[in-house]
């Protein structure tokens, strides 16, 4: 897990260690007050598993900010139950690389032409 912190000029970045989640209940502190704050942190919509206590925190510090300008707009930002469902299926596509068979093909093709042309110019 990792913690961003960046506050006008000031920025630190360092490791917390990781999700409680992601480690076998073995791992955790002994302490039963310790335990009950760590499973109280999960996401208790989804199996302790999946989510877990994994997340993104947020915090804007400022004067005369607009809560729900700033809300609405990060709520334009969440996936819709449809891209979620699409997502865990392995069918949403990718906005930024497009997808991964017609990158290789189309790389493969190039590839296939640049070979045909250093052999034209060998064999003049």
């Amino acid at each position: 897990m990792l913690e961003w912190s960046h506050a006008g000029v000031l920025l630190s970045v360092g490791r917390l260690g990781p999700w409680f989640a992601a480690l076998p209940e073995e791992s955790w502190p002994e302490d039963a007050t310790a335990r009950e704050r760590i499973r109280a942190d999960f996401d208790p919509t989804s199996p302790p598993e999946a989510v877990g206590d994994r997340r993104q925190e947020v915090v804007f510090i400022g004067q005369s900010l607009d809560r729900e300008a700033i809300t609405a707009a990060l709520d334009a930002c969440l996936c819709s139950e449809e891209e979620v469902a699409a997502a865990a299926a392995g069918r949403l596509e990718d906005p930024l690389f497009g997808d991964d068979d017609e990158e290789e093909g189309e790389g493969e093709e190039e590839e296939q032409e640049g070979r045909e042309g250093r052999g034209k110019r060998q064999e003049k």
